[in-house]
């Protein structure tokens, strides 16, 4: 909590998620038969602050900020080449209630 006034409470958010393990296998159904995919690493972090009266369900407000990194190897059937996949996805989020 960074602070309150008036039952009005700011609060910092913050999150963050690592792979535990290198090399673990994927299980995405929607590849064709015989592709495997396998972890190699995986960071999100993600701040943000939110507005809470306490006299209400919903905050009055959110900001939100993540960022997520992700490398996959693929391998296709029948060949012994591997394809790297490098994806960075940001997002940020304002939210306001009424």
């Amino acid at each position: 909590m960074v602070d309150i006034q008036n039952n009005v409470m700011m609060i910092n958010i913050r999150s963050e998620a690592k792979v535990a393990s290198i090399g673990q296998k994927m299980v995405l159904p929607q590849l064709p038969k015989g592709v495997t995919a396998t972890l190699q690493s995986y960071k999100s972090v993600g701040t943000g602050i939110a507005k809470v009266d306490l006299n209400r369900v919903l905050p009055l407000s959110t900001s939100l900020n993540s960022n997520t990194n992700l490398r996959m190897h693929m391998t296709m059937a029948n060949s012994p080449e591997e394809e790297i996949i490098d994806q960075e996805v940001s997002v940020k989020m304002d939210i306001d209630s009424e």
